[in-house]
């Protein structure tokens, strides 16, 4: 074997005829198994991660966040909401800020404040227009270097599944050869094996 581990299940015996690629005997696959099921569950959090940050970079480019968006994940479940009420609090900044300017500007021409007073109110409308682009545009540039770091994490998770489902081929162990099974070491179910261990030997049918 290619591995150390212990014995499952053996379906041979000494003298015994096998056939090229029949199972002789598998071993114990828990700790692999264990981190197949750990790497699935990070494969399934990170595609709904990528699903929300889909939604949520989408909004964004439309600048449309009239509808509720279905995202999957807690993290940005989380992000979302706090996003949507900075974004609620400044436009209520702003409505605030321009009804003020407006007042500013309709007394303006009738000379009853002054041009500095005007400019004033002016400047703290577009402070706050500029603070809510702001707010997304930071947003959205956070969740687009996110997203690619995702991508990448995807891919890693990808490839680590590739890998532990090769290694799990390496737990089965099967005939090279049809021939006879000779020299079978004292083996059965819960006996330890180390890899590269010779287990026994198939005697090539002649």
């Amino acid at each position: 074997p290619l591995i150390a581990g212990r014995i499952d299940s053996l379906f041979i015996k000494e003298n015994m005829h096998v056939k090229a690629g029949q199972v002789l005997l598998t071993i114990k696959k828990e700790n692999i198994e264990s981190q197949d099921a750990l790497n699935q569950f990070q494969q399934t959090d990170v595609k709904d991660q990528l699903h929300d940050l889909g939604l949520l970079i989408n909004a964004y480019r439309r600048n449309d966040w009239s509808k509720k968006l279905p995202l999957k994940s807690g993290v940005y479940g989380q992000q979302y909401s706090f996003f949507m009420q900075r974004v609620t609090e400044a436009k209520a900044r702003y409505q605030l800020a321009y009804k003020n300017y407006e007042r500013y500007a309709y007394l303006f021409k009738r000379k009853a404040v002054s041009a500095l007073e005007y400019d004033e109110m002016k400047l703290r409308k577009d402070n706050v227009f500029n603070e809510l682009s702001l707010i997304g545009e930071e947003q959205g540039n956070k969740w687009q270097t996110e997203l690619n770091q995702l991508n990448i994490q995807n891919q890693q998770l990808d490839t680590r599944d590739r890998q532990y489902e090769e290694e799990k081929e390496f737990y089965t162990i099967k005939a090279p050869l049809t021939g006879t099974v000779q020299q079978l070491k004292g083996i059965q179910p819960g006996s330890s094996i180390s890899a590269n261990e010779i287990l026994g030997e198939i005697s090539q049918d002649s």
